[in-house]
């Protein structure tokens, strides 16, 4: 399928939507797309759909190997996809699709904290619409632990 129709898709900061199908949806697979793009370059698009919930845990812990090794590669939780991520020069990472063999290199202190922000952003924005009572509380942490190392690091 080629073809990706981003009607199809909730935005997650839209409550009031998310309320109106909460009962559809599977809160053990949440599926989704992230949207990332790095001024006129897609990296992430509606086309690498997958279940958000794990998706933004698998990114964490590639973010967590990359702050103590520099390098980490990560697979989509359901989706034959795969991402490598490893520190360049000045401060950047190059970011590398296999999936579609595209290479990005973008600013490392913007892509983490774009991607953690999004974590906390998507579970924060889903926990009430979806009645979710905190289900992902540890997940939470992690991210801002995480958030707080990638802070600490560009200090």
């Amino acid at each position: 399928m080629n073809h990706i129709d981003p009607a199809w898709f909730v935005d997650v900061t839209d409550a009031k939507e998310l309320k109106k199908i909460a009962r559809h949806v599977d809160k053990k697979y949440i599926d989704g797309a992230i949207l990332l793009s790095y001024f006129d370059k897609e990296i992430l698009t509606f086309r690498e759909w997958d279940s958000l919930n794990y998706l933004w845990v698998y990114l964490a812990v590639a973010i967590d190997k990359l702050l103590q090794d520099g390098i980490a590669s990560m697979s989509f939780p359901d989706a034959p996809m795969e991402m490598d991520f490893e520190e360049y020069d000045r401060g950047f990472i190059k970011l590398h699709t296999k999936w579609n063999n595209k290479r990005f290199f973008v600013p490392e202190k913007e892509l983490l904290l774009t991607f953690l922000q999004g974590a906390v952003n998507f579970f924060d924005a889903i926990n009430k619409p979806l009645d979710l009572h905190s289900t992902y509380a540890l997940e939470r942490q992690y991210f801002d632990d995480l958030l707080q190392r990638v802070y600490g690091k560009f200090l």
